[in-house]
């Protein structure tokens, strides 16, 4: 968390207001462990979701209220906009409204189909539990097989569109708890509402978080010479999602910065072998065309 809000206080060039939700009783030690004028840290209660008293589908209490935050979210009533960090996410590089509102000043949604991060070895174990899962939302709302991009994490949500969501939920009789008992993927919930009944809303890109859900995973971003600096030039910020790096975090982030030296001798070395046979096409090309 403190990266988090050490990297947005570094990099965030409009001083975008950065919220922090937490339980109630934890508003008091989070507002003296962190920085007051980097961020606004407000209470759990503030979104007033209905109480969550056992897991859903495995996922522990915690899990889930955060989930229904996420989609109660209009009810803070202090934007138009709101951008979804992971509490494992931290800035990269420069950031401002431009990176998440398009021209007429509307938020973007992240869309995307994850097929990299389906055919990762690291994340099998999870894939066919995340695609049953989506499906089944999907499947409620009646959506097509080609129309069923959604985002991980480090979404942008539009205030509108919840409350316009909490509307017609309460029509379809389902509660936020209905929601989570048919599949507990919040963002999932969002995209494919929008879909179904709000695609004039819908200005979609590609994630603007690179998210690294397993140890692997890492391993394998090092192992292809991606560091951070790499990772800027698509991304705005990093996830190391899921808890995996744990109390190591910073020595993952280190690494990440520095990179892999023998992965970048490899890539100079390709490189090399490319520009070699380029020449020797082109001289190739200008000897063919002298004859």
């Amino acid at each position: 968390m403190r990266r988090l809000v050490r990297s947005a206080a570094e990099f965030n060039v409009e001083n975008i207001p950065l919220y922090l939700a937490v339980p109630d009783d934890e508003v008091t030690f989070f507002s003296n462990l962190l920085d007051r004028d980097a961020v606004i840290v407000i209470a759990d209660s503030q979104f007033r979701i209905p109480a969550v008293t056992e897991k859903i589908h495995s996922f522990r209490i915690g899990y889930i209220e955060q989930q229904l935050i996420k989609l109660s979210l209009h009810k803070l009533d202090v934007a138009r906009t709101y951008f979804v960090l992971d509490s494992d996410s931290f800035f990269i590089r420069e950031f401002s409204h431009e990176d998440f509102l398009d021209e007429s000043g509307r938020g973007y949604t992240v869309l995307s189909e994850d097929r990299d991060q389906f055919a990762s070895p690291g994340y099998s174990q999870f894939v066919e539990l995340r695609k049953a899962m989506i499906d089944r939302i999907a499947d409620y709302l009646c959506l097509p097989p080609h129309m069923r991009a959604t985002c991980h994490g480090n979404a942008i949500l539009i205030s509108d569109v919840l409350s316009s969501f909490e509307e017609w939920r309460r029509t379809e009789g389902l509660s936020l708890i209905d929601l989570m008992t048919i599949a507990p993927l919040e963002f999932s919930w969002y995209n494919f509402y929008l879909r179904k009944c709000r695609p004039d809303m819908i200005t979609a890109i590609e994630p603007i978080v690179r998210n690294v859900h397993t140890r692997s995973e890492f391993r394998s971003l090092l192992q292809q010479g991606l560091r951070i600096s790499a990772l800027r030039r698509s991304y705005l910020g990093v996830c190391l999602n899921s808890g995996w790096a744990g109390r190591n975090q910073g020595r993952f982030v280190r690494k990440l910065n520095r990179g892999s030296m023998l992965a970048e001798a490899r890539i100079r070395q390709d490189q090399m072998r490319q520009s070699a046979h380029r020449k020797i096409d082109l001289f190739r090309l200008d000897r063919y065309r002298l004859e």
